[in-house]
């Protein structure tokens, strides 16, 4: 899996987040997961950066199925 893959599926599983850092820790919880699974190497795991910065989430949360 990709990280482009992983965002996109991330975006697909996930609703709208009230806040950036409720959106971070879910993103954590998310690549824990994927890693756990076996999804994503340990490597992918330790580098993947949350996807966006506190500047950029409300943009990213528009992506959202279901976004505003």
């Amino acid at each position: 899996m990709t990280k482009k893959q992983a965002v996109d599926y991330f975006l697909e599983v996930n609703r709208p987040f009230s806040d950036y850092w409720s959106m971070q820790l879910a993103w954590a919880d998310f690549t824990d997961t994927l890693k756990t699974d076996d999804a994503i190497t340990e490597r992918q795991w330790q580098v993947w950066t949350n996807p966006c910065t506190p500047e950029t989430f409300k943009t990213f949360n528009k992506r959202f199925k279901g976004g505003e």
